[in-house]
């Protein structure tokens, strides 16, 4: 009977173990996602280096955000699955998102704590508003103004502007152009940069 209760115990820890992750700390870092199966690095700004992640995904992701309320960052994997990612590369799949179809390239969190996703390919443009505690796509805010092409959205907190360059020659809008984007009003807006 003991024995038993003991394997039992060691089955369940090992089983929560497996799963546990390693939280982002606030540090002189950033991480980049380098490979196609998810290695992710940590690149150190002060001392000008950087170390890879012992863990990988063992897929792409894209549309990552860092999420302060649990200090993990979330993605789309390649499928459209939404991942939870941590700071020594390992993923936990949340699987599909709700009302989603497809993946991403650009992500980050706004400040209403929805994963803000922009999917290039999707006509008319807009950026989509995910949960990810119920992984279900809830806020659909289509753009209005140029047509603009972006790789990736950074969120400035001081004014809940997304921030983007756009990528591509768009009417409107050229290579290297600063973009700035309103989720509440959806409003696209560039500023030459060169």
């Amino acid at each position: 009977m003991i024995r038993g209760f003991i394997a039992i115990v060691f089955a369940v820890c090992f089983s929560v173990n497996a799963y546990s992750q390693v939280p982002f700390e606030c540090n002189d870092q950033f991480y980049q996602v380098f490979t196609f199966q998810g290695q992710q690095l940590a690149y150190d700004l002060v001392s000008n280096t950087f170390v890879i992640a012992p863990n990988n995904a063992g897929e792409g992701y894209n549309a990552v955000g860092y999420r302060i309320a649990d200090n993990f960052a979330y993605g789309l994997a390649s499928t459209g699955n939404l991942l939870q990612i941590s700071a020594d590369g390992s993923v936990i799949d949340l699987g599909p998102v709700a009302g989603l179809a497809g993946s991403a390239q650009a992500g980050d969190f706004g400040p209403d704590g929805l994963l803000y996703i922009h999917q290039n390919a999707v006509v008319p443009a807009e950026i989509v508003g995910i949960d990810v505690d119920t992984v279900t796509a809830v806020n659909f805010v289509n753009l209005s103004g140029p047509d603009v092409n972006f790789p990736d959205i950074a969120l400035n907190p001081t004014n809940g502007l997304f921030y983007a360059v756009n990528f591509s020659d768009t009417p409107g809008a050229n290579p290297g152009d600063l973009v700035t984007i309103d989720i509440v009003t959806g409003t696209v807006q560039y500023s030459r940069t060169y």
